[in-house]
């Protein structure tokens, strides 16, 4: 690290690399809701199916967060 506490972005290659991995990840978001839509075709059974689903990996992600920010010190 340098002065000041930046890194050093000709080793960590900067921000064009920052603003590429936010930009594939936000597609990647974009095309699992759209995928998630085309596969409801809005039906009820099948939008209450995507929401419990959701609901849950959302559950399991917030239940486990705490955990994972203890290893990542």
């Amino acid at each position: 690290m340098q002065a000041g506490g930046r890194i050093n972005h000709h080793i960590t290659g900067g921000e064009f690399d920052a603003l590429f991995a936010d930009s594939i990840a936000g597609a990647l978001i974009m095309l699992c809701l759209t995928g998630m839509l085309l596969w409801t075709k809005l039906h009820g059974t099948r939008i209450a199916a995507m929401l419990l689903f959701s609901g849950a990996i959302i559950t399991g992600v917030i239940v486990t967060l705490p955990s994972l920010m203890a290893y990542s010190l």
